[in-house]
């Protein structure tokens, strides 16, 4: 069984090296809510620095990247309440052409060229 512990990272810079989950963890930064909450992360103690490198190339040369579609609906998810207007928009637009690509009763179903579509010659 796993052992749960929790740590807390001194806030500054090159406090710690992430060997994986640094653009996460970017993407929290700044976060209004980064504050109160928790972030769960992998964590290795007292590995010595060809080790940490090794990890780091290993997990970080064989990731796939994610679809741009799931970006594209997260993006929706996480801006739909924006207070950024043009970001809303953004979120609303991104969330309609999904609608309108999976709707059973839309005339557009199936027919919106994403970013995860092959690509078809007109």
């Amino acid at each position: 069984m796993a052992r749960r512990k929790e740590s807390f990272i001194e806030a500054s810079y090159k406090s710690a090296w992430i060997i994986d989950g640094q653009h996460r963890l970017f993407a929290y930064s700044g976060h209004k809510k980064a504050i109160a909450s928790h972030l769960c992360v992998l964590a290795f103690e007292g590995i010595p620095p060809s080790t940490q490198a090794r990890l780091f190339i290993d997990i970080n040369a064989k990731q796939k990247s994610v679809k741009q579609s799931l970006l594209q609906e997260l993006f929706a998810e996480l801006h739909w309440d924006s207070d950024k207007p043009n970001v809303r928009v953004q979120a609303i637009i991104s969330k309609t052409v999904q609608v309108l690509d999976t709707d059973k009763e839309s005339p557009l179903r199936g027919r919106i060229q994403t970013a995860d579509s092959p690509k078809d010659h007109i």
